[in-house]
């Protein structure tokens, strides 16, 4: 599975979250979501535009931004980097998914994350890349912890697509 990070349409991701019950969305007789006023549209977009706001902080703090940061990263990450909890052919495929452009990480391969790592090891591992936001859309993550279940129970970001074929 290939994660792409990117634009979404806020009113589509915002409409299955508790807000928006909470707002006053009334679901439609198909089961989706219908935004009835301005009132809630207005809650819907001031979320939206916080959401975004925590995530490009997020990306802004992420030590790696691009390949060249990436690069560097690896030739003097202390040997106790997240990377490590990856097997070594793990690793190799993980760094050679990972996609940027001027905004930071764009897109990463998952397959190896979840097979590997626990929730908490892969959000530290995304972290890195100020992508943490999408640890709970990798529902094949191990959970042994407290903070694995915390992990998991993040709703992921309003910018976040999920593209369903491998990188």
């Amino acid at each position: 599975m290939q994660i792409v990070i990117g634009p979404v349409l806020v009113a589509a991701v915002l409409a299955f979250s508790p807000l928006a019950h909470a707002a006053g969305a009334k679901p439609s007789p198909a089961g989706n979501q219908v935004i009835e006023d301005t009132a809630t549209v207005d809650v819907l977009t001031q979320a939206a535009t916080e959401e975004a706001k925590r995530a490009k902080l997020e990306r802004l703090l992420a030590p790696i931004q691009s390949a060249a940061e990436l690069a560097s990263y690896l030739e003097s990450r202390a040997p106790d980097s997240p990377l490590d909890r990856l097997s070594p052919a793990a690793l190799g495929r993980f760094i050679d998914s990972l996609t940027f452009n001027d905004n930071g990480l764009t897109g990463y391969r998952s397959d190896d994350l979840q097979a590997e790592l626990t929730a908490t090891q892969a959000y530290r591992i995304l972290e890195l890349f100020g992508a943490q936001r999408t640890t709970p859309l990798m529902r094949g993550l191990a959970i042994k912890t407290p903070f694995d279940e915390a992990v998991m129970a993040m709703n992921p970001n309003d910018s976040l697509m999920m593209d369903d074929h491998e990188g």
